[in-house]
């Protein structure tokens, strides 16, 4: 079955701390394609608050305690899931504004209207628990990220702070597991500690205990349903990133009072103790009327919105077919690919009949526009694309409709400098040997020697079979681009001080990278995802770098499939390295290059390194 899932809701994911740029990079990387694909991804935005980094013993104290944001969430091309709760008075035995008298046990119709909510924060209770092996942070992540830029459809709510960055969470929905939290059933009692999880009603073996829970990851599965009806109702099989339409119709007063329940009380700022975080975790976020990094737009009036949700399509209307094509798949850095959109009937005969298609589309480029709407012209538009960043990029077209035909999207994934090259020739490598101190640094040159006309963009890969280097580190190399016949050179730079290694392969602000060794005790994941369009995408990874904290009863991991992407091998295990520096001696490491292109031009070369 090759079909594509639409809505892919995921409740894994790490601080961005954590991430390295090529992790960043090779990951929203996959969340681009899932967006040209027109499916629409859904996260939860984490449970540690303002903090989302707390716990994350990889990182050092400080780092744990900063504030941070939780990728996916963060992506341009996710909705990113914050939490609510309702005020305990609210949801007090006994309080008959917002609940009817029950008769019985276990009622589930007696709530008698919307009840107010604030941002979900339990940190002050979860905090009493910690000695009996209690999480201290409860809490809806939310923030700006470090990561992401500021996507051109998160504007005109109102609160929106200004910057050049993502904002998280999107919306908000109830995440408390302490204040009215979710009832649900399992067979898992070992997580649970439930027997018999709603054997009687919904009560366990003994009729006496429920089954209950909170967090985000709850709500990133809920919505996940709720889009579900949206795209029945508007006929849609895959609608893509979702956020324009959401701040779209929160930018309408009327809407937004309508179909959003704006969430102005409360915080997600760490109020655990200064224990678990510092003045800065404990100052950020306040909600505010409109969006706040707190909720984002505020928690959701789900039958409003669906009858607010634009139609894509009407039954009277023709059905249409929008697609893109490139003049290069791989343009070079910098350099112009023109994009042609073509709209045509989905039923070919059509066109005969009905005529072609006229109106305009509108263009996104990784979820921001760069412009004003093109004009078609016997069903076709042209747009021309250029970037300086390297990797792959989303051209998005959403045909506008007319009278005729329905409106209809298309999209294309671009590598950006992926295949600049000849594809032919070779090239040639060599490296100066290098020679440090015990517990310093030092700088290694790659020259790299065009051959036979070779051009081209080459990736490194480095490695020893030293286990001595296990405690040392490396600077991630950037790719390198021969454009010329001249040689080009490239930076190596080694660390052989293991305080300054410290969860190198994790560490986004030095893009630092672990010897991969074949004795060395440290299992080293390799470039998370593979490019190949097959097999499933499920969850996004395995605990390898998407290690969100796992609380008990907290976590509801809701997993839908994306096909047409390939999964590589990922490094999930973990172990420990010695704190000692690199003993003296001498080591030899393998440097290779490879074409991102053509993977049958490649070349190798060693260098020595002199610890002394």
């Amino acid at each position: 079955d090759t079909r594509l899932a639409p809505i892919i809701s995921t409740s894994y994911g790490d601080c961005e701390t954590d991430m390295s740029s090529s992790d960043y990079t090779s990951l929203n990387g996959i969340l681009a394609q899932a967006a040209a694909q027109g499916q629409s991804v859904v996260a939860a935005a984490g449970d540690n608050g303002s903090t989302d980094c707390y716990g994350d013993t990889a990182l050092s104290s400080s780092q744990q305690m900063a504030l941070a944001v939780d990728f996916p969430a963060s992506s341009q091309y996710v909705t990113g899931m914050g939490g609510t709760e309702f005020p305990t008075a609210d949801v007090t035995p006994g309080n008959t504004t917002y609940w009817a008298q029950a008769v019985g046990s276990d009622v589930i119709s007696s709530a008698l209207s919307y009840i107010p909510e604030q941002v979900w924060n339990d940190d002050t209770t979860c905090v009493q628990f910690v000695s009996a092996g209690g999480f201290p942070l409860c809490s809806g992540g939310g923030g700006v990220s470090t990561l992401t830029a500021r996507p051109s459809w998160q504007t005109g709510v109102p609160g929106i702070p200004s910057g050049s960055y993502r904002l998280v969470p999107d919306i908000s929905l109830d995440a408390s597991a302490i204040n009215a939290p979710y009832l649900f059933c399992s067979s898992d009692s070992q997580s649970t500690g439930i027997n018999g999880s709603c054997s009687n009603g919904f009560r366990d073996s003994n009729n006496q205990y429920l089954t209950t829970a909170g967090g985000t990851s709850f709500d990133a599965p809920i919505f996940a349903g709720m889009l579900s009806i949206v795209n029945q109702k508007t006929n849609s099989t895959g609608q893509g990133v979702i956020n324009s339409t959401l701040y779209s119709l929160a930018s309408n007063a009327t809407t937004y009072a309508s179909a959003f329940h704006d969430i102005t009380s409360g915080n997600n700022e760490c109020t655990a103790g200064s224990t678990y975080c510092n003045s800065a975790g404990s100052s950020a976020y306040a909600a505010t009327a409109g969006y706040d990094e707190a909720s984002g737009i505020g928690s959701l009036d789900f039958n409003q919105l669906l009858n607010a949700w634009p139609t894509t399509s009407a039954s009277s209307l023709s059905s249409s077919t929008t697609t893109l094509t490139s003049a290069s798949s791989s343009p070079t850095v910098g350099i112009s690919d023109v994009i042609t959109i073509t709209v045509v009937p989905a039923a070919a005969s059509s066109t005969a009949i009905l005529g072609t298609p006229t109106g305009s589309v509108t263009i996104l480029v990784d979820g921001s526009s760069p412009g004003s709407p093109i004009t078609l012209s016997g069903g076709i538009a042209t747009y021309s694309f250029s970037s300086s960043t390297s990797g792959n990029h989303v051209i998005q077209a959403t045909y506008s409709g007319d009278s005729t035909y329905a409106g209809s999207t298309g999209s294309i994934v671009l590598n950006v400098g992926g295949s600049s090259g000849s594809g032919s020739g070779t090239f040639t490598l060599s490296a100066t040997n290098l020679s440090v101190a015990q517990g310093s640094s030092g700088t290694s040159t790659i020259t790299l020697t065009p051959q036979s006309g070779y051009t081209g963009t080459v990736a490194w890969s480095i490695s020893t079979n030293s286990a001595a280097l296990a405690t040392a580190c490396y600077n991630s190399i950037p790719n390198t681009t021969v454009s010329g016949t001249a040689a080009v050179t490239a930076s190596f730079t080694i660390d052989t001080n293991p305080s300054d290694c410290a969860s190198a392969q994790y560490t986004g602000t030095t893009g630092k990278r672990r010897f991969a060794s074949a004795s060395s005790a440290r299992n080293v994941p390799p470039t998370p995802f593979g490019a190949p369009a097959a097999i499933t995408f499920a969850a996004l990874l395995c605990g390898g770098l998407f290690r969100r904290r796992s609380r008990a009863l907290r976590l509801l991991c809701a997993v839908v499939f994306l096909t047409g992407l390939g999964l590589s091998q990922s490094g999930c295990s973990s172990s420990t390295t010695s704190s000692s520096s690199v003993p003296q001696g001498t080591y030899t490491i393998s440097i290779s290059g490879s074409d991102t292109n053509a993977s049958n031009i490649v070349a190798t070369t060693s260098m020595t390194l002199t610890v002394n």
